[in-house]
């Protein structure tokens, strides 16, 4: 998804952009930094779900969830 807009770490989260890094933390879980060490967040993915958590975000800037996907998959 689309997390970050408007700062430094303009693009973060957005495929194809090169503002962050992600590790596989197990075979379900997958964790993001931006760049700058302010932006972080978690996939965790179900056979049926994915659910993604923002475990600490820049104060200085909102965020959003912005989903471009074909709707229910």
């Amino acid at each position: 998804p689309n997390f970050v807009f408007g700062s430094g770490d303009n693009g973060a989260g957005h495929p194809g952009f090169d503002q962050c890094k992600s590790i596989l933390v197990d075979k379900n879980t997958i964790v993001t930094q931006s760049n700058s060490g302010k932006w972080q967040w978690q996939w965790t993915f179900f056979d049926t779900y994915a659910v993604v958590e923002m475990t600490q975000t820049d104060p200085e800037h909102p965020y959003w969830f912005l989903y471009e996907g074909t709707p229910g998959g």
